[in-house]
């Protein structure tokens, strides 16, 4: 057996801090007479991982006061890998004290014995702050009250600096301080009603789930990225995050990434998720100077429409999660602005025209801004496909200073959910650097069939919505078939012939209007023919939907969009004398009577 011998400070210090919460893991309390009602003894078996070997440590502590010195046996096993180079090989235990959290009650007017559990709870936020220590949970079973200051007065703030979970018990249950208060520690806030009408967030991290508005106060609550007096900060990183239900979402008045008077140079992250809800504004900045530290905002799914950068804070980020807003949301001053499957329109009157560095449609995102007259200046743009940006039709364009990568489609207004309004021509809708990638998606509307999208580099790339010319326009049209109809099929296939002025065949893609007409030119409906063409095959299809239709001549009237010219194929409709007992399934070759099994076998 070795003997190993610790330092007497050392395991001094270790006894006072069992002292203050007597829990170690793996410990054998030693009683009260076993330690002569003044010692404090244990013992320990502790197993550890060193290297690749399993130690296992046996420690007696007898403490027999501070002038009778300490007398320790150590069980230790060496450990088979090298600790260092030129150790001894042995590797020692480490015996670490280990913290239960605890749960802290507290309810306000409680009688009697008052110890901090659900039977005996403490009386008021204050007491049962005392008693409680990092990891914590403080449970407030009904409506609780910071009464004051950290200095008893009304003047200053309550100082939360023990990393707690502060949650509720029931609906009745809430927290309410009558004083701001400043973080210099982690915070968790659950499932409770809250008030408070500042909150100092100092370079910590305040989460609220589930947490409710307390309706018996007049006001909202503030919240302050920075600090509550200029110069103290205490962490390194403020973070505010909501969650919860947006049928009862929690109500802030105004959120500040800064502080409340001067510059702040904490950076701040605030996620504003469903169940947050600001009815004044989301600010980069703070209520009096900026922030020098980084600012990053993320709203999902939450109630807010005013997202300032008052003071210009520089590295400024605000992202758009799944947030639709078409009653122009407040976007002013952010660096990067980031929209990620969300949907927004902006009005005229938004200052929302420009973004300093990079704007990013992310998903299904769209982007309105057709309402604003003139040009939207970003640096740089990246969207992915499935992305849409809608511009003014006389004067809109999105003009990137930077590159322009990725893949987005540029409309105007208009009626159609899956086309573009109707555009001007020869106008540019879309400018970036020559360095750009991206690709511009443009669908015409309707009536402007022959307009597509035209990319034209120059000093910059430019995207010019234009009308295709066409040298070889359709002038004659004519059928290979010699339509013949028979109604009792109910697939026809007819193959058209286009033709320019000069005989040629025609090398574009034609864009066919179909109709079918009877003798009296009446225009047959869907529920007796339907027509359609296909372009890669070339070929018009012809179904018969009602086969009891009068034997005679018809016509298939066939109006080319791109040429503007109508035609006219005259088709003869009949009845076979035979008809098809097993259906009539495949499509024929107009003209060719179809000779089936039964036919043949009758011959």
């Amino acid at each position: 057996m070795n003997y190993g011998k610790l330092k007497k400070g050392a395991s001094l210090l270790l006894v006072l801090g069992i002292a203050a919460r007597p829990f170690l893991f793996g410990a054998v309390p030693i009683s009260a007479a076993e330690s002569d009602n003044k010692d404090i003894g244990f013992n320990v078996r502790e197993s550890y991982f060193n290297g690749e070997s399993m130690a296992y440590t046996e420690i007696k502590h007898n403490y027999e006061g501070a002038k009778s010195g300490i007398n320790e046996v150590n069980n230790f096993a060496k450990s088979e890998n090298k600790v260092a180079e030129g150790s001894d090989k042995e590797a020692w235990a480490v015996n670490k004290a280990v913290t239960v959290p605890k749960t802290i009650y507290v309810e306000t007017f409680a009688e009697g014995t008052e110890d901090g559990t659900e039977a005996h709870p403490y009386s008021d936020f204050k007491t049962a702050y005392r008693a409680a220590a990092d990891g914590d949970t403080v449970v407030l079973k009904n409506s609780v009250t910071i009464q004051n200051d950290d200095n008893g007065s009304d003047r200053g703030v309550f100082t939360l600096d023990k990393a707690l979970k502060i949650t509720g018990n029931g609906d009745g249950s809430s927290l309410n301080s009558r004083v701001p208060i400043q973080l210099r520690a982690d915070i968790t806030i659950e499932n409770t009603k809250f008030f408070a009408e500042k909150i100092y967030l100092n370079g910590y991290s305040l989460s609220m789930n589930e947490v409710k508005t307390n309706t018996n106060n007049i006001g909202r609550v503030t919240v302050f990225g920075g600090s509550f007096e200029a110069g103290t900060r205490s962490g390194n990183h403020s973070v505010l995050t909501v969650t919860g239900y947006a049928q009862n979402p929690f109500e802030f008045e105004n959120i500040y990434a800064g502080s409340e008077t001067a510059e702040s140079d904490i950076p701040v992250t605030i996620n504003l998720f469903s169940g947050a809800r600001v009815t004044g504004k989301t600010d980069a900045s703070g209520k009096g100077a900026n922030v020098t530290g980084t600012v990053e905002i993320n709203v999902k799914n939450a109630n807010a429409s005013a997202f300032e950068n008052t003071y210009l804070t520089d590295d400024s980020v605000l992202k758009l999660i799944s947030y639709s807003n078409q009653n122009s949301p407040v976007i002013d001053g952010y660096k990067d602005v980031i929209l990620q499957d969300s949907n927004i329109k902006i009005n005229s009157d938004n200052s929302f025209s420009s973004v300093s560095g990079k704007l990013e449609l992310l998903g299904n995102s769209r982007l309105d801004i057709s309402d604003i007259g003139g040009e939207f200046n970003a640096n740089s743009l990246n969207a992915e496909k499935g992305s849409l940006i809608i511009l003014n039709r006389e004067t809109g364009l999105m003009k990137i200073k930077d590159a322009f990568t990725g893949t987005t489609e540029i409309r105007t207004p208009g009626q159609d959910i899956s086309s573009s309004g109707n555009v001007i021509l020869d106008k540019p809708y879309m400018e970036a650097g020559v360095s750009s990638t991206g690709t511009v998606v443009f669908k015409p509307f309707f009536t402007q069939g022959k307009v597509h999208i035209q990319e034209l580099t120059g000093t910059v790339k430019q995207w010019i919505v234009t009308e295709e010319v066409y040298d070889e326009k359709m002038d004659s049209l004519s059928i290979v078939e010699d339509g013949k109809i028979n109604t009792n099929i109910s697939k026809h296939e007819l193959t058209p012939v286009a033709k320019d002025k000069s005989g040629k065949i025609i090398t574009y893609k034609p864009d066919y209007v179909l109709e079918l007409r009877d003798k009296d030119g009446y225009i047959l409906t869907d529920e007796e023919t339907v027509l359609s063409y296909t372009e890669p095959d070339n070929k018009i299809h012809l179904n018969i939907v009602y086969n009891d239709l009068e034997e005679g001549n018809y016509t298939l009237v066939v109006t080319e969009k791109i040429s503007g010219k109508t035609f006219e194929i005259p088709l003869t409709f009949f009845k076979s004398p035979t008809e098809n007992p097993n259906g009539d399934e495949e499509p024929v070759i107009c003209g060719t009577p179809y000779l089936y099994p039964y036919n043949i076998n009758k011959l």
